[in-house]
């Protein structure tokens, strides 16, 4: 099995003066991470490069920006780093005491329009687009699903299969193209279709049914993925299979 050794040249080497053109440089020369290294003085000498900075070295190069928290209690500056665009961020273990911060406090809150395509093609157009705008799609495909959402918003994908599948709204491609295949993303089997699309909204409560008629009804919180990386839920038709439905739902 060959290792794939990945390029991060840090822009501490750089000249300074010239972030942005050096940034440029490394992305021609085939680099494939930008190391920011942060160091606050007081956890090891002070060299700092401010949220600021990387968000202004995000928008010069398309390289991912791998950044180095070398600081006091880093916690309190991961939100803001990511916000500014870093891809990837360390820390040390022994640099303060751990703050659990929500994936979702990472992310900007941005209006988005998300259109899945009947074979399963998701993509996001930014803003509030009007839903029964033209969209182009792949020959013999069509539009199924469309609505709005914000980039912070989980988005929950229900299968045939009869398991839940969770995406966060910043994660979907862009609207240039056709997007990307649903399946592919969350993992979904192949013999298994898309049924629902759907915003996971908190205390909810939803009527999940089969054709064969059997169904329950199941909270919301129960379905969705709570941690980002893993994206398919617990199969709620095997914990909730002997729950009869109410009498005024029959």
């Amino acid at each position: 099995m060959k290792t794939k050794i990945l390029v991060a040249p840090s822009i501490l080497s750089a000249n300074q003066n010239n972030l942005a053109g050096e940034a440029k440089m490394m992305e021609k020369a085939g680099a494939d991470f930008l190391h920011v290294d942060v160091m606050d003085g007081r956890f090891v000498p002070r060299v700092n490069y401010s949220p600021h900075t990387v968000k202004l070295l995000s928008k010069a190069t398309k390289l991912p920006l791998d950044v180095h928290l070398m600081v006091f209690e880093p916690w309190k500056l991961v939100k803001e780093y990511a916000k500014a665009g870093a891809k990837r961020i360390c820390v040390h273990a022994e640099a303060g005491n751990a703050e659990e911060v929500p994936f979702e406090a990472m992310i900007d809150r941005e209006p988005l329009t998300v259109i899945c395509s009947k074979m399963g093609w998701i993509r996001a157009l930014k803003g509030h687009a009007a839903l029964d705008a033209e969209v182009k799609f792949k020959d013999g495909d069509e539009a199924r699903f469309a609505f709005h959402a914000e980039t912070t918003d989980k988005i929950l994908a229900l299968g045939s299969n009869g398991r839940f599948y969770t995406v966060i709204g910043a994660n979907l491609p862009g609207g240039r193209g056709m997007g990307e295949p649903l399946r592919l993303m969350v993992d979904l089997p192949n013999d298994a279709e898309i049924v629902d699309l759907m915003i996971f909204r908190p205390g909810e409560r939803l009527l999940i049914a089969s054709t064969a008629g059997d169904g329950f009804i199941v909270p919301s919180d129960e379905i969705v993925a709570q941690n980002p990386r893993r994206q398919t839920s617990d199969d709620p038709w095997r914990r909730h299979k002997n729950r009869p439905l109410p009498e005024n739902l029959r």
